[in-house]
């Protein structure tokens, strides 16, 4: 299921539609939790996993209804500029995902997917699948005690995507486009 997941990761890489990362977004999602519910089963039993198994699962439903319903509200299809062209995205994608291993190059290509999008929502995708990552290692490395923090983070990255929805309307309003790159050119 983790290479699933890194393989997602990988195809989210490769697409400038928004819908179609956003869906590869929440499959990606959802096969870390299936991970974490298998984990739980497999070896820990504890209501904590459980309950942060299912958080994730959470995760993998609400949050990309929520991102499609930002993108159709700020009318946003696809992203129209990007930092490296998709197809030498996708394959250092895949080198990443080769060489770094399964929760390292979700972490990895979820930073490569900020730094290569202009849009402020690519950029939350981004960050979200940086926080998979982060999530597929804590279920794979530790017991118990790391899973509450994750739990914590979890709750935290709720926030921060209802926060970046809010700014990224805030910034089509006020800029009347999403593209983050054009900011570099805004001054005090």
């Amino acid at each position: 299921m983790s290479v699933a997941a890194a393989v997602c990761v990988v195809l989210m890489m490769g697409t400038s539609r928004l819908r179609r990362a956003i869906f590869f977004y929440g499959l990606s999602t959802f096969l870390v939790a299936i991970v974490s519910i298998s984990h739980f089963f497999a070896h820990d039993k504890s209501p904590i996993t459980f309950a942060i198994s299912l958080l994730v699962m959470g995760k993998a439903v609400l949050i990309p209804i929520y991102l499609r319903w930002l993108s159709d509200r700020l009318e946003v299809k696809e992203d129209p500029g990007h930092f490296l062209p998709m197809p030498l995205a996708m394959h250092l994608s895949i080198v990443v995902l080769a060489v770094a291993g399964m929760p390292f190059s979700i972490c990895l290509n979820g930073i490569l997917f900020m730094l290569t999008r202009c849009l402020a929502i690519g950029q939350i995708l981004g960050f979200l699948t940086l926080e998979n990552g982060v999530a597929l290692f804590a279920v794979n490395q530790t017991r118990q005690m790391p899973m509450i923090i994750e739990m914590g983070a979890s709750l935290d990255v709720f926030a921060l995507v209802m926060l970046g929805g809010t700014f990224a309307h805030r910034i089509k309003k006020s800029f009347e486009h999403l593209d983050v790159s054009s900011f570099k050119e805004v001054q005090d």
